[in-house]
């Protein structure tokens, strides 16, 4: 799967034959917008130049369930990668979440490609 973030139709559609007749930790579109836009923000903020994001990717973890709930429970899980012609979503799938005390809400990750990790101005020391 290769659909362009901008493409928000194809992208629906995707969501919509993953997550089929299911209700409970679904990702919206607008989420993933929102995540990926967060991850392109974060690049930015840190200096990273564009040509150097390339395989960079912001992964959407489904929310977590409380301890207490007693059966395995599955949350979509959303990754968008970095292509030199813009974002695209590689990957919807379904995922069992885990549990932790209280449950938790979703989890974006953003994981830096080598190259765009090397271009981190040295201002950041990391």
């Amino acid at each position: 799967m290769k659909i362009n973030i901008l493409n928000t139709e194809k992208l629906r559609e995707a969501l919509d034959v993953a997550q089929e007749g299911l209700t409970a930790r679904t990702a919206e579109i607008q989420q993933v917008i929102t995540a990926v836009n967060a991850g392109i923000k974060k690049l930015t903020e840190l200096g990273i130049p564009k040509q150097h994001q390339t395989d960079s990717m912001i992964i959407m973890h489904p929310p977590t369930v409380p301890n207490s709930y007693k059966y395995p429970a599955e949350g979509t899980r959303v990754i968008a990668k970095r292509f030199r012609s813009g974002w695209f979503v590689t990957s919807i799938a379904r995922v069992y979440t885990g549990s932790n005390p209280g449950g938790s809400g979703w989890k974006v990750t953003l994981t830096l490609s080598d190259r765009a990790r090397a271009s981190i101005p040295q201002v950041y020391n990391l």
